[in-house]
């Protein structure tokens, strides 16, 4: 049994652990929140550019080459869909269970 002056060294040993997971948690909170706005403002920049080639005439294929994104995405994103029936009804079905 600890000796009743021991007790405050003890609460405070334990608050300054306490206070250092606190700030150690509020960085990763904090940098986790960062990493989801910039995969945010990232995606959204991707968009304007498929936006943006999709109003060139890009195709979609094209597109999707050079972006290195799947078809799925862009058709999404453009709001256009395949010409091929088979690949449209592909497409149809993705969305829905989307």
């Amino acid at each position: 049994m600890k000796r009743l002056s021991e007790i405050p060294e003890a609460v405070q040993a334990g608050r300054a652990a306490y206070e250092s997971d606190a700030d150690v948690l509020d960085d990763l909170v904090a940098d986790w929140r960062a990493s989801q706005y910039a995969e945010r403002e990232a995606r959204d920049r991707l968009r304007g550019a498929v936006q943006a080639a999709a109003e060139a005439g890009v195709g979609m294929s094209e597109m999707a080459r050079r972006l290195e994104l799947s078809r799925t995405i862009i058709y999404d994103w453009t709001g256009r869909y395949p010409k091929d029936p088979k690949a449209r009804e592909k497409w149809r079905a993705s969305r829905k269970n989307a």
